[in-house]
């Protein structure tokens, strides 16, 4: 599911379809410091919690053509 802006119904579908309550977000760019990383999740997904760590996919990893690098995180709705 592509949430560059989600809505409050795209994350109602994604709780729906994830039981345990936690999914892997991928996003274009690297956050240089947490507090960004943490602010641009709950600007996003209110809900949510990071699960650390968070991994940093270069570009040509598995597929990821060419840039920009991405992070690979994982998040656990508090609903």
């Amino acid at each position: 599911m592509f949430l560059e802006q989600p809505t409050a119904e795209s994350v109602q579908s994604l709780a729906a379809a994830t039981p345990e309550k936690r999914f892997w977000l991928i996003k274009p760019g690297i956050t240089p410091i947490e507090s960004t990383r943490i602010e641009w999740i709950q600007a996003r997904f209110p809900s949510a919690k990071l699960i650390p760590p968070v991994h940093t996919l270069q570009p040509g990893h598995q597929g990821i053509q060419p840039e920009p690098p991405m992070e690979m995180m994982l998040l656990e709705l508090n609903e």
